[in-house]
């Protein structure tokens, strides 16, 4: 991506078409003018799930015949395992906490700036895959729209955002249809998004039905806040362990697995990191490995599945022989 209007204009892009197989290889053909060198490239890759759990590989070749590229190099460009943690530092993380705009007002004033705090904190491309959950653009590829590289601009475009928002998903049929209602604020989206997907839930958590919801979601420290979040947290692990459940059928790979990695040292010392810092639901922590464990099964069963698709016809009659 080239921010500087004279930099992208130099940037031409012949044509882009798919190579081996339709879901696996992308093809970019550019050119970049001479007076741009030296020039640094960079390649954003979205997929389809909401976690990073898959590994990406790139090659840059220099005026090649792209239509008979074969590569018997046996070298290949991929990503670091760490990246992630090298490109979001601590630093970075108090920087967007701490600094004040009309975004985080705005959050404070309609009761959003607790989950507004984390999607702030959160890496971009994390935020960018919950906007394509919520079908909400977070990536201008033209950098023209200041909501593109602003932290801050995106929490408010995946809590805010007229229709698609969360709080506008969170509201009722009646309340979205009126002009002058207001939307949801962080305390009626927990609220709704546990106890309508659990009805069961209701009962044990009407005791905490305030007077006004406003005042608890502006503290940041909110006790009742806690619960209700640890709540509707608990209430998703009960969901995602269904879905757990048909993908192990019988076999309890997945749950295996997860209790393996609760007894790796360096999970438990993350876990204790988290208790440490506020989450004292075990349940809670251990739903964090739940949700790594299953997407990196969903993402293997993805490319396994892809790769049976493409294999010829005799190889498959051959393994089912096998």
């Amino acid at each position: 991506m080239l921010r500087d209007e004279a930099a992208r204009k130099n940037l031409i892009i012949r044509d882009t078409w798919e190579v081996h197989s339709k879901e696996s290889t992308t093809v970019a053909e550019f050119e970049v003018k001479p007076e741009q060198l030296p020039a640094s490239i960079h390649v954003v890759a979205k997929t389809h799930t909401p976690l990073i759990g898959m590994r990406f590989a790139g090659k840059l070749y220099r005026n090649a015949n792209l239509s008979s590229i074969h590569d018997d190099s046996g070298r290949s460009l991929d990503t670091m395992d760490q990246w992630i943690y090298e490109s979001l530092t601590l630093e970075s993380i108090e920087r967007e906490l701490t600094r004040e705009s009309e975004y985080k007002e705005r959050s404070f004033e309609k009761g959003f700036i607790r989950p507004f705090l984390l999607l702030a904190a959160m890496h971009p491309i994390m935020r960018m895959q919950i906007g394509d959950l919520m079908g909400i653009k977070l990536l201008d590829l033209a950098g023209e729209e200041d909501w593109s590289h602003d932290p801050h601009a995106q929490a408010d475009r995946l809590l805010l955002k007229h229709l698609k928002g969360l709080g506008s998903i969170a509201d009722h049929m009646y309340e979205t249809a009126n002009p002058v209602s207001s939307k949801s604020n962080w305390y009626e989206c927990l609220y709704r998004g546990s106890t309508e997907v659990h009805p069961e839930d209701h009962g044990k958590m009407e005791t905490k039905i305030v007077k006004s919801t406003d005042k608890p979601c502006k503290e940041v420290n909110n006790k009742d806040m806690h619960e209700l979040e640890t709540q509707f947290l608990l209430t998703a692990r009960k969901m995602h362990l269904k879905e757990i459940g048909k993908l192990e059928k019988d076999s309890n790979v997945l749950t295996q697995r997860v209790d393996k990695y609760m007894k790796d040292a360096a999970v438990i010392e993350m876990l204790n990191r988290m208790e440490k810092n506020g989450v004292d639901n075990a349940d809670v922590r251990r739903f964090l490995v739940e949700i790594c464990v299953a997407a990196e099964y969903q993402t293997w069963l993805h490319y396994f599945e892809m790769e049976e698709k493409i294999k010829p016809k005799e190889e498959r009659r051959d393994l089912e022989k096998e």
